[in-house]
């Protein structure tokens, strides 16, 4: 009873205007559309607010009686449509809804009888439409709404879990999330240390995988799919200088990197890997930032010492060497377009000591891990050497790292005489099936190395001389030997 008589006090006000409740209608304003005067009425938020709160207060007990229950619920998502379309009317609108109905909105979610997504989804909708444009209230809004369920995960867990139930659902809650954090480092670093928040991280990045393959299905181009969504949040993470942040928060108490990382720094290559009009508009200090990231503690502190275990079979464990060798590649994937970017960042990865570091893991790789050819295969190596192979691109992606830092570089170019990669690198001037073109990026790499550094081209004609080099690799990298004074010397040939 007491719902219907609220329905009828919410119908008066939509049809005149007027909260009737009150002894002295308001006099209309003529300028106003009847939306507006709506949305700005504190009446018309009070009967919102008596209705949602009747509701859940008498949920529980509708809900056993199905006929009642299906009217009851109709009747709410009615009422939760009629204020998303209030919201619409401006921060006058916004202002009361968050006094009046965002407690009522947060209890309906929670509500373990609300098993329809469709509800679910509709009140996502409202804390969208209560928070947008309006960056006061999306930080009031956004930081009560994390607060509000660090001390109910399991009605997140239950909240989430539901939205999952169709794409609507979650993509209103991604959405949510975004338009809170998209403006607002501060806000992006509250959903990382608050445990909804990090429930909420998890929970998309567990899911990553599978919005991804559906997202290839989609047929509605202009609709952000869950896996659009996703990538928004995590390039929001990046631009705010929270992505090292992110990648502990995510993390695995016993695997490290684990799958939940690795997705994370899929999705960094992903925002990485974007047209350079798009690229140059990042803050320099951000690029910085991610190059010492990627560099230190995910190049130096997890690829390299892992990755030469687990290629010497001190890590005797097939799945975590698998997703290993993904991370790794991921990783070099994620450096190759910072270096490419501008000289200031390839300075800072040569400071770094980056050209030492990725010739000793190409040297240890190069030792370690066979070469691969159809013809190896088939004739000279056992089954065992035929299933040890592992981490593959991973030379070639060193090498065509290494071929962009040396470029006119003579201090890049003698570190890596230094530490001997000289030699290293020639022996890549060979077919490997495990990292296709390898070849063309060591000729390539060994034409930047030679280029006006007369000390490694006397190292290399040395080599020629031993004949420890191929004279062929020499040649497509714009080289031939002579002899000047009885000694043996490389010539540039001259471009024809």
């Amino acid at each position: 009873m007491k719902l219907t008589h609220y329905c009828k006090r919410l119908s008066k006000i939509v049809t005149s205007g007027n909260d009737t409740s009150s002894p002295t209608p308001r006099v209309r304003d003529c300028s106003l559309s009847p939306r507006q005067e709506l949305g700005r009425s504190e009446g018309s938020w009070a009967a919102l607010h008596s209705i949602l709160h009747s509701f859940h207060k008498l949920s529980g007990e509708l809900a056993a009686n199905g006929e009642q229950w299906k009217r009851v619920t109709t009747i709410l998502r009615t009422t939760l449509s009629f204020v998303m379309n209030l919201l619409a009317t401006g921060s006058g609108a916004q202002a009361h809804a968050y006094e009046y109905v965002f407690d009522d909105i947060l209890r309906i979610l929670e509500s373990p009888s609300v098993v329809s997504e469709l509800l679910t989804t509709s009140c996502f909708r409202i804390l969208i439409n209560l928070t947008a444009a309006n960056e006061s209230l999306k930080a009031v809004v956004f930081t009560e709404f994390l607060e509000y369920y660090n001390t109910r995960l399991p009605l997140l867990r239950d909240i989430l879990d539901r939205a999952q139930q169709d794409e609507p659902g979650i993509s209103a809650t991604l959405i949510f999330v975004v338009g809170s954090i998209s403006t607002s480092s501060v806000r992006g670093k509250l959903l990382l240390d608050s445990r909804s928040g990090r429930m909420l991280l998890n929970d998309m990045l567990d899911m990553a995988d599978t919005w991804f393959h559906e997202s290839i299905k989609a047929t509605d181009t202009y609709t952000s799919t869950p896996f659009d969504l996703s990538y928004s949040i995590i390039e929001s993470l990046i631009l705010h200088s929270l992505l090292p942040t992110a990648f502990d928060v995510c993390g695995a108490p016993d695997v490290v990197p684990c799958e939940r990382q690795l997705v994370l720094i899929k999705f960094l290559e992903a925002f990485l890997d974007r047209p350079s009009t798009q690229t140059s508009t990042i803050k320099s200090s951000v690029l910085i930032e991610l190059s010492n990231f990627l560099y230190t503690t995910l190049f130096m502190s997890l690829c390299k010492p892992l990755t030469v275990q687990c290629m010497t079979k001190k890590i005797a464990n097939d799945a975590f060497t698998t997703r290993m060798s993904d991370f790794t590649n991921v990783v070099l994937k994620c450096i190759m377009p910072l270096v490419l970017m501008s000289k200031d960042i390839r300075e800072v990865f040569i400071q770094f000591g980056a050209v030492t570091e990725l010739v000793d893991l190409l040297a240890q790789a190069d030792r370690l891990v066979p070469r691969r050819t159809l013809k190896s295969v088939d004739t000279d190596m056992a089954e065992d050497d035929i299933q040890s192979f592992e981490f593959p691109n991973m030379k070639m992606r060193i090498v065509s790292i290494l071929t962009i830092l040396i470029e006119k570089n003579a201090y890049a170019q003698d570190q890596v005489r230094h530490c001997g990669g000289l030699s290293t690198i020639l022996t890549q001037c060979n077919i490997d099936d495990n990292n296709p073109f390898i070849r063309e990026f060591s000729i390539l790499c060994i034409k930047n190395l030679l280029d006006n550094n007369p000390e490694n081209q006397a190292f290399v004609a040395s080599l020629e001389a031993r004949e420890a080099v191929s004279s062929d690799a020499l040649l497509e990298a714009g080289y031939e030997t002579e002899i000047i004074d009885g000694k043996i010397a490389l010539k540039q040939l001259q471009p024809r």
